[in-house]
Formats: C-alpha cells, sequence, structure tokens
C-alpha cells in the first residue's frame, strides 16, 4: 500500500508517557515492535534519505519504504510503502544480505528503481512498546522506544495535515490540563537511534 504519511510528534518525559498511559482510554493491548533497517555497505539508502525498515508488530512483519522526512513544527510529512511479509521470509532477510529484487514486494521495487538492485543487510535496530490512546473521537500512538539503554517516549497523531492541524491546539491543551510537559519532535526515531548509537561507538 502506498501513501502520505502525515503525523503530529510530541516529545514527552516519561512522567509526562506514565501520566497519559494512566489518564487516556486503551485500545488493546500494548505491543511489542522490533525494528531492523538496511542498507548497502556503501550506504546508499541513506544517501538519498530513504529507510528500508523490517519491523515485527506483535506476530505480524512488516517491510516499509520511509522515504525523506520534512518536518513543520512537529508535523512530518513523508512517502511510505509498506507491506506484510510472511515469518518465513521475513526471518529470511534478517539472517544474510540480499538483493532488493529477491523481495518481490513494493517497497523494495520502488527503491530498486531509485538506486538498483543493491546488496543491503541489518544496519541498525531499536525496539518500541505501543500502546493506542483514545482521546476525543482519535487514536493516538504512545510510544516508548529503547536502544543502548536509552529511552524516548513520544505521542503520535497520524492524520491529514487539515484536521492535525485543526485540533491540535485542543490536544495540547488537553496535555497541558494532565500537567504532561511536550516539545514538537525535530527528528524520527531513527536518527534519534542513530544519534544513541554513535556515542557508543
Amino acid at each position: 500500500m502506498e501513501n502520505q504519511e502525515t503525523e503530529l510528534k510530541l516529545l514527552l518525559n516519561q512522567q509526562g508517557y506514565e501520566t497519559l498511559l494512566n489518564s487516556w482510554a486503551h485500545e488493546g493491548p500494548m505491543r511489542k515492535q522490533e525494528n531492523t533497517f538496511f542498507d548497502s555497505d556503501a550506504k546508499q539508502l541513506r544517501q538519498i534519505l530513504w529507510a528500508l525498515r523490517l519491523r515485527l508488530d506483535g506476530e505480524r512483519w512488516w517491510l516499509t519504504a520511509k522515504g525523506p522526512n520534512q518536518q513543520t513544527q512537529g508535523i512530518s510529512e513523508r512517502e511510505e510503502i509498506e507491506v506484510e511479509l510472511s515469518t518465513n521470509e521475513a526471518k529470511r532477510i534478517l539472517k544474510s544480505p540480499f538483493c532488493l529484487s529477491e523481495i518481490s514486494a513494493s517497497p523494495t521495487s520502488l527503491l530498486r528503481e531509485m538506486v538498483g538492485d543493491i546488496s543491503v543487510k541489518p544496519w541498525m535496530q531499536f525496539s518500541n512498546m505501543r500502546q493506542v490512546l483514545l482521546w476525543k473521537d482519535f487514536r493516538l500512538e504512545l510510544d516508548r522506544t529503547y536502544c543502548r539503554g536509552e529511552e524516548r517516549y513520544e505521542l503520535e497523531f497520524e492524520a491529514d495535515k487539515e484536521l492535525l492541524q485543526k485540533v491540535r491546539a485542543e490536544l495540547e491543551n488537553s496535555l497541558k490540563v494532565l500537567g504532561v510537559c511536550f516539545r514538537e519532535s525535530e527528528t524520527g526515531k531513527l536518527l534519534w537511534a542513530i544519534s544513541v548509537d554513535s556515542n557508543y561507538d
């Protein structure tokens, strides 16, 4: 499936994360997400600001190609193409390098058009705990992300840009009423994880 991902991303501290977790209604259980990013040894995907991610979300595997991030006042916009993979196929590409043409799916097909049939392998991994929260008539995602012992807390609201701009002030006021401290996210989880990982080199 191909779409334009548009999200409002707000960073929280641990206290704010726990306040929301205990204050707003939940939709479904908390899910663990394991994220693995692939690239060539020459960093060809990173050079064009695209990412190829394999995510284990609960018991389902998703392969996603994500384009350059355009971010304005906490609202992130980027092209995103995602398909579900079988468990066998997902585990196969985690074990060894593979050429993009070996996966017959829209994310790898798109990337192959841009960089050719390159060989890629895992280069970055981090995990995430996600809880869907209900606010008004909307579903928001509350994330706790882990990388090398560091943690990041984030509230994400995915919708079209016009709706986000329309309800943003009301959402932020609801957070303030609860005493939740927040700020606009300037980078996504991957760039955060890269910065954390570089501190351990």
